[in-house]
C-alpha cells in the first residue's frame, strides 16, 4: 500500500513538471527609444441615464467620440524610464448630457513613463494636484451660492466623465506584466478616481491622495495581429465603490460658518478590457473593451437639513465601450557609421 502511495506521489510530481514545461513564459517590458513616435486612434461610446431628486424622469447620457493620441519619446532615462510628450485630441465628438456640448479640449503634456506602461509616481502626483485644482472659476461661482454645499449637481458632468468613459480609453498607457508571466497568471492594478481622499481628515489637502479602485489583469496567451507577435492580456474590473465626498465638498465650498457638508457616493464598476502588447518592445498594438457603472451620490440627512441643497441625491447607470489601434509608428534610424579609414600605404 505504501509503495502504491509513493508511486502516485511520484507520478503527480512528474505530471506537474511536464505541465509546467509545456507552459511558455513571457517577459514584456516597454522599451523606449529617443525620437520614437506613435499614433493611437480610438472610437469611444457612452450610453446610459441619470436620475435625481430634482427631476422625476431619467435623463439620457450619450457620448460618441473619436480620439487621437500622438506620443513622442523625448529622452530615455535611467532604469528604463523615459520622458514622453503626449498630445490628446478629439477628432469627432457628440455629447448629450445636461448642458454639456463638448468634451475636454485638446491638451499636450510631458510625462515620465516607466517600463510598467504607466506614468511614474512623480507624474501621478502631478495629476493628483491637477484634479484637486479643477476649474477654479467654476469653484468660485459655486462658493457664492449659500444653499449649495459645494456642488450644484451630484456630480458635475466633468467628474462623472472622468470616473467612467474617458478614462477607459488607455491611449499609450496600459498595465504591462510585472515580470515573467505564464498563461493564466494574474496581478492587480489600481485606477484613480477624481475624488480626494484625506483618510477621514487625517491628512491635509496638500497630503491627500485620490480614491482608487482595483482591477485584475490575467494573461491569456500569445497570438498575432497583422503578422506581429503579441501577448494578449485581459483586465477584469468588478469593484464596489464607497467614497466619502466630504473632502471634495470642503475643498469646493470653503465655508466655515456651518457644519461641514458631508455625503457619499456608492455603487459598482464592472468591465472587461483586452490588451495586445508587442512581444518585441511592449508597445500597445490594440485594445478594446467596456466598463459598466452604477452609482448613487447623496448628502447625509444633517447636511440636507442645514444646507437645504437643491439636489439631495443623484443616480447614474451607464456603459462605456471603446476600440483602440496603433495606427502609426516611427522609430528613428541609428546614425550611419562612418566608413572605415584605409591605412596609409607607403610606396
Amino acid at each position: 500500500m505504501l509503495l502504491w502511495g509513493l508511486l502516485i506521489v511520484c507520478w503527480a510530481c512528474v505530471a506537474s513538471a511536464w505541465a509546467q514545461a509545456g507552459v511558455r513564459s513571457y517577459v514584456v517590458r516597454r522599451l523606449y527609444e529617443q525620437g520614437q513616435k506613435q499614433r493611437f486612434n480610438a472610437v469611444y461610446t457612452l450610453r446610459g441615464d441619470t436620475r435625481s431628486s430634482t427631476f422625476e424622469q431619467s435623463l439620457p447620457i450619450a457620448v460618441d467620440a473619436q480620439l487621437r493620441f500622438d506620443t513622442e519619446v523625448l529622452q530615455v532615462l535611467e532604469n528604463g524610464q523615459a520622458r514622453m510628450r503626449v498630445a490628446t485630441r478629439y477628432v469627432k465628438q457628440s455629447v448629450d448630457y445636461f448642458a454639456e456640448t463638448e468634451l475636454p479640449p485638446p491638451y499636450t503634456e510631458t510625462v515620465k513613463v516607466t517600463p510598467s506602461g504607466f506614468p511614474s509616481e512623480d507624474d501621478a502626483e502631478r495629476v493628483v494636484q491637477r484634479v484637486k485644482r479643477g476649474d477654479q472659476k467654476e469653484q468660485e461661482q459655486q462658493r457664492e451660492e449659500p444653499n449649495f454645499p459645494g456642488l450644484d449637481f451630484l456630480l458635475p458632468p466633468s467628474y462623472f466623465l472622468q470616473l467612467i468613459g474617458l478614462n477607459v480609453v488607455p491611449g499609450p498607457f496600459a498595465p504591462l506584466p510585472p515580470g515573467s508571466v505564464r498563461e493564466g497568471d494574474e496581478w492587480q492594478v489600481r485606477y484613480p478616481t477624481p475624488f480626494i481622499d484625506t483618510r477621514g481628515g487625517k491628512l491635509s489637502l496638500e497630503q491627500a491622495t485620490l480614491y482608487t479602485y482595483p482591477a485584475t489583469v490575467r494573461v491569456v496567451g500569445a497570438t498575432e495581429i497583422k503578422g506581429r507577435p503579441v501577448l494578449h492580456v485581459k483586465q477584469i474590473t468588478d469593484a464596489e465603490i464607497d467614497i466619502r465626498l466630504d473632502d471634495l465638498l470642503i475643498e469646493i465650498s470653503r465655508l466655515r460658518d456651518r457644519n461641514i457638508p458631508r455625503g457619499r457616493i456608492k455603487g459598482a464598476i464592472k468591465g472587461e478590457i483586452d490588451y495586445y502588447y508587442a512581444l518585441s518592445d511592449g508597445s500597445l498594438v490594440q485594445a478594446s473593451g467596456y466598463e459598466k457603472l452604477k452609482l448613487r451620490a447623496e448628502y447625509d440627512p444633517q447636511t440636507i437639513r442645514e444646507w437645504e441643497p437643491i439636489e439631495e441625491w443623484a443616480e447614474w447607470e451607464a456603459q462605456a465601450t471603446f476600440r483602440q489601434t496603433l495606427a502609426e509608428e516611427t522609430t528613428p534610424k541609428p546614425p550611419a557609421r562612418p566608413a572605415p579609414r584605409q591605412p596609409n600605404r607607403r610606396r
